[in-house]
């Protein structure tokens, strides 16, 4: 094909232009060296610091269906949460016996700030949320510290260690880290607590001339959190789960007091057996 008759257009003739002029040479290098002194006196980091700020608030209700909750305290903490300054999102979940809001501030918000002003609008919103509620609990975000650095996993070489007393020992080594210099803070996951199986006595009871709502209230009473007792078996069986500095051997359960007859206390060993065992 022959080049030389072929008319070019504009685009054409000014690539042409810069091609052959000299100075395009010069131009490139040019370039070139700025490039790399730019590079090398700009700041660098291999770790930015990013000014992130959000928390969370969870407010428990207990005995309450997450329907009711969402009516009655997600939607109206929302509608103020959202009058602070600089929040971009606040994402509400309903739950049975609790409520769950998560705040997200626009980034490059100053995070103590949007943290005074996350906790103060929780804390001065209080009234607008129905009695009976537990004390809200207000969570904030550090991502300096909610970056894991380093996992372990743990498991029993021995069949005849069940994971409550494997994760009994694991937590005495947690303890040890975290008087390691440095150390921000360690996270335990895989928590497996005892579990004590409580039959009821028909017998007994009604000796006593006791309810078995009158045993649940008082093993709620000595829990932090409401056993699930809508899932009682035929048998009468009752499943409740330990709970910390509550709950520690089948000893805190014979010992409870159910209620007082005759002038005498009755303890919940007096109508229940209450065998013990600890979940494989």
């Amino acid at each position: 094909m022959n080049t030389k008759n072929y008319k070019k257009n504009i685009a054409g003739r000014l690539a042409d232009t810069f091609i052959e002029h000299p100075l395009t040479l010069m131009l490139s290098i040019f370039i070139i060296v700025i490039g790399y002194i730019t590079l090398q006196i700009s700041p660098r980091e291999a770790n930015p610091q990013i000014a992130v700020a959000g928390g969370t608030v969870i407010v428990p209700y207990p005995g309450v269906k997450a329907s009711e909750i969402q009516k009655v305290i997600v939607e109206p903490l929302e509608r103020r949460l959202r009058e602070i300054e600089g929040v971009e999102d606040i994402y509400g979940t309903a739950q049975d016996n609790v409520a769950i809001l998560n705040v997200k501030f626009f980034l490059g918000e100053n995070r103590d700030q949007s943290n005074f002003r996350f906790y103060n609008s929780v804390i001065r919103n209080l009234d607008v949320l129905p009695k009976g509620i537990m004390q809200p609990i207000i969570k904030t975000m550090d991502i300096d510290t909610d970056i894991a650095i380093a996992s372990i996993a743990f498991y029993p070489k021995d069949s005849s260690i069940s994971m409550t007393e494997l994760y009994k020992k694991v937590s005495k080594i947690q303890t040890k880290i975290n008087r390691i210099k440095n150390v921000a803070i360690t996270d335990l996951i895989g928590e497996r607590k005892e579990q004590y199986n409580i039959e009821v006595n028909l017998h007994k009871l009604t000796a006593y001339h006791l309810s078995l709502g009158q045993i649940l209230k008082a093993v709620e009473g000595l829990t932090s959190r409401t056993p699930d007792i809508t899932g009682r078996t035929k048998d009468s069986k009752i499943v409740v789960f330990g709970v910390e500095k509550a709950i520690r051997s089948s000893d805190d359960i014979n010992s409870l007091i159910i209620t007082t007859y005759g002038g005498s206390p009755i303890y919940i060993r007096d109508v229940y057996n209450v065998p013990f065992f600890q979940d494989q």
